[in-house]
This record gives C-alpha cells, structure tokens and sequence, in this order.
C-alpha cells in the first residue's frame, strides 16, 4: 500500500482496536536497536525510558 492510497476499512477497524501500526513498527524498530547496545548503554536506555514514562504518567495526572 503506497502512502497516497486511502486505507483499507479491515485496516482502519484493526487499528482502531489495536493502535497505529506504523507506532507498532517504530517500537520494534527501537526495541531491537536497544537489544544491539552494549549493556551499560542498555541499562542507561531502559533507565530513561522508564523515566520519561514517570514523567508522563505524573503530567496525565496532573491534568485531569
């Protein structure tokens, strides 16, 4: 499917239930760069990671 054409209706259901696939590539795409680092650097990811998710769990809080 090139990027111009519309989606697909089988493919606009299963993202609506399952989230953007193009999100789902960029996840995995990131998981296995981080799975090549070093370990050291590897722990330094996941420690960042989990901090920009604390943060941003704090700030949905803080805005309802």
């Amino acid at each position: 499917m090139g990027s111009n054409e519309p989606r697909s209706r089988l493919q606009q259901a299963l993202e609506l239930v399952t989230g953007s696939l193009e999100d789902k590539k960029r996840w995995r795409t990131y998981k296995a760069r981080v799975k090549a680092l070093p370990e050291n650097y590897r722990r330094r990811e996941r420690e960042r990671f989990t901090s920009a998710i604390t943060r941003a769990a704090q700030h949905d809080r803080t805005q309802q």
